[in-house]
């Protein structure tokens, strides 16, 4: 102001310094930042890209402990929000009902469900029609519609991973999506123990030994 910093919150003493913390726990930005450290902390840092793909196990248990960082968030990013067209600035208001929750899912899924954080996993990402059904199935909760999204993420990746290791026993194994699915749940999401099952599945060998004989 008038060409000079001034802090936010000034402290010279002790007492200021507790006076500026109260004040500061009282700034929605202040709040939301201690959110999104959260939820970092228990998802993984958006901008880490060391992070890797947790798994489908995690977004079930684990990962609900940062479900009222999430919420805040997404309401934080929700309020003031509308659409407009992006010619005139006009408001729009023939869209989607859920169409802003949509937006910031896909924002927040571009934080925590992505597939490229680790490059070892031959998956996609999720799509927008993925998105959409989510959030639908979750009542337009968009918390809880993300913690989905990346538990179905991880698991496409689980079960690439058992494919993979069902090819190196024999490079013409491989099992169903379901047999696949269900084997990790019964594993625990542990891609080792369902691929062992697996190759003594009935359904999975005999599918094997068909292949076999046509050779």
């Amino acid at each position: 102001r008038g060409g000079k910093l001034e802090l936010v919150f000034p402290y010279l003493t002790e007492d200021d310094r507790r006076t500026g913390a109260d004040r500061a726990n009282q700034v929605p930005e202040v709040i939301l930042s201690h959110h999104l450290a959260s939820a970092a902390q228990v998802l993984g840092a958006p901008w880490d890209h060391g992070a890797k793909v947790k798994a489908s196990s995690f977004y079930v248990k684990e990962a609900r402990e940062v479900l009222p960082s999430l919420r805040f968030i997404s309401d934080w990013l929700a309020k003031g929000a509308d659409v407009t067209d992006a010619k005139t600035g006009e408001p729009l208001l023939d869209v989607e009902p859920n169409f802003i929750q949509l937006k910031i899912l896909e924002l927040l899924a571009g934080f925590w469900a992505r597939s490229d954080y680790d490059s070892s996993v031959a998956c996609s990402g999720p799509t927008f029609t993925e998105l959409r059904n989510a959030l639908e199935d979750c009542g337009g909760d968009v918390p809880e519609a993300l913690l989905r999204v990346a538990r179905d993420l991880a698991r496409r990746a689980e079960v690439a991973e058992v494919r993979q290791i069902l090819k190196l026993e024999d490079p013409r194994m491989t099992a169903q999506f379901g047999l696949v699915n269900t084997a990790l749940d019964q594993a625990g999401s542990d891609v080792q123990r369902a691929a062992e099952e697996l190759m003594k599945n009935p359904v999975v060998n005999k599918y094997l030994t068909k292949l076999k004989t046509r050779e």
